[in-house]
């Protein structure tokens, strides 16, 4: 499968009473899909320490979380506001999924040992912080409503992070092949997606599953790519791989999760 070579943030730096219709994230993004984008990659921002690793770590003395406290205090205050709307709802779908990713240790600011860098990296956070928390508190309003009880699980941000590369698999950004553009290419694949998100209807991953592909519309609105030249491949052959892959991933999913 082609895949993309770079991807450039373009920020540089009902259920209670029922299960909602499921709709086409991919038609129209939702601001509720941009708040959790904000609050995610703010919080990851805040939150990755420098890097320890030799050569890779903060100067002598340079304590970023240290430095990050004003930061730090005025995400805390903005969490006070939107307790009780469906902000508060949104920011804690966000934050459980920038903590898994968190504890996998994975990332981290290298500051290669320099303040410059170190120092540059601190006004990258401090910027993303101020543009996430006035948009986020602009867009806050319009949210929609949530019932939690759907989608706050314990295996919640585990099962969405999952769902999300399911999602990803069959929405690449580069076209796959020189014979078919990616609509035909891809239909196999998001019809067994689509059969799968079907079978969630009724369980309490139907929202999350949800939560996930809008979460990846609003990523590829707001993203440009540079790709390699798609392949020569036949249509058959490179449908069968995105089939194979979308087959493999959710019967993994299904393994894991009691999804009924």
């Amino acid at each position: 499968m082609k895949g993309v070579v770079v991807i450039v943030s373009a920020f540089v730096a009902a259920a209670t009473g029922g299960e909602s219709p499921h709709l086409d994230a991919f038609a129209s993004p939702s601001k509720d899909a941009e708040f959790r984008w904000l609050a995610r990659d703010m919080y990851k921002s805040l939150q990755e320490p420098s890097c320890q690793t030799k050569g890779l770590r903060a100067p002598a003395g340079f304590r970023r979380a240290d430095l990050l406290k004003p930061e730090q205090g005025a995400v805390r205050a903005f969490e006070e506001r939107i307790k009780g709307t469906p902000a508060q709802f949104h920011f804690e779908v966000a934050k459980s999924d920038a903590d898994l990713e968190l504890a996998k240790g994975e990332g981290c600011w290298a500051e290669y040992d320099d303040l410059q860098i170190a120092n540059r990296h601190l006004k990258m956070t401090q910027d993303n912080v101020k543009h996430s928390l006035g948009r986020m508190e602009a867009i806050a309003p319009s949210l929609t409503e949530l019932g939690p009880a759907n989608v706050t699980v314990p295996s919640g941000a585990a099962f969405r992070a999952l769902a999300r590369n399911l999602v990803r698999t069959t929405r690449p950004r580069c076209q796959q092949t020189v014979r078919a553009d990616n609509e035909a290419v891809l239909k196999p694949a998001r019809a067994a997606v689509s059969r799968f998100r079907n079978r969630l209807a009724g369980s309490r991953y139907a929202a999350n599953f949800d939560l996930a592909e809008a979460d990846i519309a609003y990523e590829d609105s707001i993203v440009r790519i540079e790709c390699d030249d798609p392949s020569r491949d036949s249509v058959a052959k490179v449908s069968r791989e995105f089939l194979y892959s979308v087959n493999r991933q959710i019967t993994a999913i299904g393994r894991r999760f009691t999804l009924h």
